[in-house]
């Protein structure tokens, strides 16, 4: 499943103002299914002039720090480390309208490579396995997937069937429990080993639709788990 699929039947047709911090090709952006969109990436990998939307060249802390509006789904897919994302969720839900979503991407790295916070660490990881044409790379954004279960009581779950691992987070105050690791110095230096034995909340895509929508009634029903 692609991520502008998950944005759009998140939004069925309901939202108005999209953004997006981490545009790069424009891949998601220009399928984004949202009238008034709004990307913002400190260096645009295709001309502007392509891209279906207001285009904002800056960094994420740049663009939070002058903003003044609000967005019905925000897409984050930046930086991919912990300390960006955690960073840009916490802007993202500052500016997002009552109803509105924030999708993280690449929540769940393919590989301990993967889950490499440096780019150029991953990469170099690979050669020296013998496979240099695999750029797979998600970054430690899935310490932030941590973060809002340990630290926040943001209701979120993993997409099922989506590649990278996309993670939906919506209002309304989740049942809090145990945590999952002691603090957030254990949340900062968890390992991929690690996190692979948590029980991350997943559904599908239908459900999360279903939860999202406005005048839905809560739903106290477990998650199932990527454990």
């Amino acid at each position: 499943m692609e991520r502008h699929e998950v944005i759009n039947a998140l939004s069925g047709g309901r939202y108005r103002d999209y953004l997006e911090i981490g545009v790069d090709h424009a891949t998601t952006f220009n399928r984004v299914a949202i009238p008034n969109r709004t990307g913002v990436d400190p260096h645009f990998k295709v001309p502007r002039e392509g891209i279906r939307g207001e285009t904002v060249v800056a960094t994420s802390d740049d663009f939070f720090r002058a903003n003044s509006r609000s967005f019905d789904c925000v897409f984050i897919d930046g930086l991919h480390t912990y300390a960006q994302s955690r960073r840009d969720f916490v802007n993202a839900w500052a500016c997002l309208r009552p109803g509105g979503t924030v999708v993280l991407d690449d929540c769940f790295p393919a590989d301990d490579l993967a889950a490499l916070p440096d780019l150029d660490a991953c990469l170099r990881g690979r050669r020296e396995r013998g496979t240099p044409g695999d750029l797979t790379w998600m970054g430690d954004v899935y310490k932030t997937v941590i973060w809002l279960h340990d630290c926040t009581e943001h209701r979120f779950a993993y997409v099922e069937h989506t590649r990278g691992g996309i993670v939906v987070v919506w209002p309304g105050r989740r049942r809090r429990t145990a945590r999952w690791l002691p603090d957030e110095a254990a949340i900062a230096e968890c390992s991929y080993e690690r996190f692979l034995t948590l029980p991350l909340p997943s559904a599908p895509l239908s459900r999360l639709v279903r939860e999202v929508a406005p005048r839905r009634l809560l739903s106290f029903l477990p998650f199932g788990s990527r454990a």
